[in-house]
């Protein structure tokens, strides 16, 4: 830009323009554009004071929670910027009452602390009787000093807050403790504080404060700090805003509400900075029965530091111990035995729940410090085995764990889940590869494990057990590894009347389809059930490839007729042509003869 009035230009031109297209045009157009004083402008232009701010809530009840749900609607992403929306309220943009409220939390929600500040410290004209009603909507504070009344030579007027914060107090303060916003928690606090006046007033003016009295007495007398049981302290301190927590303590919040819930809060989301904090402030850690430390179970530096201040970690029969290993936090359960917690606790809880939930770290610290195996020894087995835990199952086999409980269960679900090596030790220490009509192997072809079905198939599992269920499994779980290696050793692919393909075609396997048809099995099997199904399931490439075999093979049938009907032309040609042949070497025969005589009868009468 070379001149000032260039710019003025510009700017105007983009202004009357209305579309925000323009700042496409040209460089100087796009600078232009991204300057809030024409942004404010472009939007107060395009529509108007009263509209601009417009909210769209999907939630009335706003305050369910302290969660606002509404946005803008026009320009929400331009609008996310603190300093446009301040500078559109200082050029008038206005909100009615109940939208003024949504601006107001957005701010809070948002961390605004300069829009919350330019909110509170705005009046707007009112009538005396408004006035006086919305002073008397304090109940309890008539005789307060809420009415500011200054003198002039001018008519009388009167003003109010433009955020009259007094009707939503406490929620504004619990939402602004929710987001950790210190500053604006301050600034409501503070409220009452601020010099109020309007901008331009010559007249006599009644002004009603921000609500003085209600915060003194929130603060002051403590009677509404603690209200809802501290619950200005208690989000705090889950949502980790030390410097709140700090603040509201000093002004009297009481740390030992709701027997300690502060302390397990902060602990529970492991804020270990505020449990410090608390702990100075002689919360009391065994509250609740240890409630702080039973909740902190999963986060290992706030258990340590409730541990080395006196927490019992074998409360409620061993609980912290049982949460940390339901939900497999190993540093902290290795933490606790070693100070003491008893991994043998009610029927050996602890290993069974490791197991159960497949915890491997924890499982192999748990055994490696001799928890005893209990009378659940199968159920043990199993989760070691359906995990591949083959170092714990080694463990309990030495323990004395019987590997055939449950008919071979172990070795079956360590096949169905493909965990080769513990399949391999299982069977070297016994287990039966047969059980339950060879299942270990009709598991495994189902789910697709192909070097664990080679090592069964390879030490004797019977491939052909219950009609060849193996293969009709890997069939109809479209498994082409599976199948080839079971029909090349020797799988019957006509098993249970085409029972392979006529379901890997059902269930749209064109790979297994076509490998089994091209190895002889029958496309036509139980009345076309193939196509009937696979038509029916919408599997197009199987349908389109069994259409394909019924063109080809009518087209041989077709060949294999015009062939048999051409042999009998051929033959009845070649009949033919014999005797053609047969009677011209009788006349050829014939009129050599008749040469010879005609030939024999010149010499007669040449030598006559």
């Amino acid at each position: 830009m070379n001149t000032i009035s260039s710019y003025e230009i510009l700017s105007r031109i983009f202004l009357l323009a209305q579309n925000p297209e323009v700042r496409f045009i040209s460089s100087h157009f796009y600078e232009i554009s991204t300057l809030n004083s024409i942004r404010a402008n472009f939007l107060l232009e395009k529509f108007g004071k009263n509209r601009l701010l417009e909210l769209k809530d999907k939630n009335y009840d706003y305050f369910a929670r302290f969660t606002l749900k509404c946005d803008f609607v026009h320009y929400p992403n331009l609008l996310k910027k603190e300093e446009l929306v301040l500078l559109l309220l200082e050029k008038g943009a206005f909100l009615d009452f109940k939208k003024e409220n949504f601006l107001f939390l957005l701010s809070i929600e948002r961390g605004w602390d300069k829009v919350v500040e330019y909110l509170l410290n705005e009046v707007v004209e009112t009538t005396q009787s408004d006035l006086m009603s919305f002073a008397d909507s304090r109940p309890g504070y008539k005789e307060s000093r809420i009415i500011e009344s200054v003198s002039t030579k001018s008519g009388t007027k009167y003003y109010i807050p433009r955020m009259y914060i007094n009707e939503y107090y406490a929620e504004y303060l619990a939402l602004a403790l929710e987001q950790g916003q210190t500053n604006i928690f301050k600034q409501i606090l503070n409220a009452h504080k601020l010099k109020l006046k309007p901008k331009f007033c010559e007249s006599d003016l009644h002004l009603l404060l921000h609500p003085k009295g209600y915060s003194k007495c929130l603060i002051e007398s403590g009677a509404d700090i603690h209200e809802d049981n501290e619950i200005a302290l208690k989000e705090a301190c889950e949502n980790g805003h030390l410097n709140i927590v700090e603040y509201l303590i000093k002004k009297s919040a009481d740390v030992h509400a709701d027997q300690d819930w502060a302390l397990g809060m902060a602990s529970k989301k492991g804020h270990l900075d505020i449990v410090k904090y608390l702990v100075h402030k002689e919360a009391d850690v065994k509250a609740r029965n240890n409630f702080a430390f039973g909740i902190a179970c999963g986060i290992l530096e706030t258990v340590k530091y409730l541990v080395e201040n006196e927490a019992n970690v074998h409360v409620l029969d061993n609980y912290s111990l049982k949460v940390a290993i339901f939900y497999g936090h190993s540093e902290v359960v290795e933490y606790l035995i070693k100070n003491g917690a008893n991994i043998h606790v009610e029927h050996h809880f602890a290993l069974d729940k490791a197991f159960e939930n497949g915890h491997l770290f924890v499982d192999k610290y748990l055994l490696k410090n001799d928890a005893e195996i209990c009378e659940y020894e199968y159920s043990i087995l199993k989760y070691a085995s359906l995990h591949g835990y083959t170092d714990i199952v080694k463990k309990l086999v030495k323990n004395g764990v019987d590997i055939h409980v449950d008919n071979n269960k172990a070795l079956r679900l360590a096949s169905e889940h493909g965990h080769l090596d513990t399949v391999k030790y299982l069977f070297k220490n016994g287990a039966d590869i047969h059980a339950n009509n060879d299942n270990a192997l009709v598991l495994a072809s189902d789910k697709g494990h192909l070097s664990t079905v080679k090592y069964l198939v390879n030490n004797g599992a019977d491939i052909h057990r219950r009609q060849d269920f193996a293969l009709r499994a890997a069939s109809e779980e479209g498994h082409l590894d599976i199948v080839k290696y079971l029909v090349a050793n020797g799988a019957n692919i006509h098993a249970d009347n085409g029972y392979p393909l006529r379901w890997a075609g059902r269930r749209g396997f064109i790979k297994v389809v076509k490998y089994l048809h091209e190895n002889g099995a029958d496309i036509h099997a139980d009345n076309d059930y193939t196509l009937k199904w696979a038509t029916n399931n919408e599997h197009n490439e199987v349908v389109e490839y069994i259409e394909a075999q019924n063109i080809v093979s009518q087209s041989k049938t077709s060949l294999n007729n015009r062939i048999v009907s051409g042999d009998q032309k051929i033959h009845e040609q070649k009949e033919t042509s014999l005797n053609k042949k047969e009677y011209n070497n009788q006349n050829k025969s014939s009129s050599n003869n008749t040469k010879s005589i005609f030939k024999g009868l010149s010499i007669f009468h040449r030598r006559k």
